[in-house]
């Protein structure tokens, strides 16, 4: 489906097709707004960047700028060292983190940025493995960048929105039930998505939607 299909689904299922009640602008954002937790907690998405590039931070050879679409990394690989960098905080490093050098080993993420640790004078060549987040939708030719399979959740999602703004008597129990099946399209989601990492076979149930 894409996004024009999705908002007629929310807009069939609330009985209001001419988007008097729920403005057609509203349902988007839902929908948008559920993109954004389908990838954030489904960790659909996954990709390797391309080389990162050094920021303008000091020392200009131990900060590198992330995709801006980085939603939580799962690796990060130093080509130079043909090395895996594991994850480290501040607090895990003597008082002298800031001006170490060496053989990189770990990361940390300051702000936007990601740091090496320990770092050299000469650039590194780094690589992220990450789960990325997906475009927004705008028009109504816009394909969610999700596999087909799970954007009736995106639909379920705004439905759960839109009754737990609603005042009528049954909207409580509306919004609970739509919010339960986003959740076991997210669920089902995230097992496939987790099948990379697990050699186990993930069967997809089929609902009557």
């Amino acid at each position: 489906m894409n996004f024009g299909d999705i908002k007629i689904q929310v807009a069939t299922f609330l009985q209001d097709t001419d988007y008097e009640t729920w403005p057609a602008p509203e349902i988007g954002i839902h929908i948008n707004h559920g993109l954004v937790e389908m990838c954030r907690r489904g960790r659909m998405l996954r990709q390797w960047s391309s080389a990162l590039t050094a920021s303008a931070t000091t020392p200009l050879t131990a900060f590198y700028a992330l995709p801006t679409d980085l939603i939580e990394i799962i690796d990060v690989f130093d080509t130079g060292g043909d090395s895996i960098l594991r994850r480290v905080s501040i607090q895990d490093l003597g008082t002298t983190w800031d001006t170490d050098t060496g053989t990189p080993y770990a990361y940390l993420l300051l702000g936007t940025e990601l740091r090496i640790y320990p770092y050299l004078t000469a650039a590194r060549t780094l690589k992220v493995h990450y789960v990325q987040g997906a475009a927004s939708l705008s028009v109504s030719s816009d394909t969610p960048a999700i596999p087909p399979m799970f954007h009736i959740g995106l639909a379920w999602y705004a439905l759960a929105q839109c009754y737990k703004k609603d005042t009528e008597e049954e909207s409580p129990i509306k919004a609970r039930f739509y919010q339960g099946e986003f959740e076991r399209v997210l669920d089902d989601a995230a097992r496939l998505a987790s099948r990379t990492y697990d050699a186990s076979e993930v069967v997809i149930p089929y609902r009557d939607l």
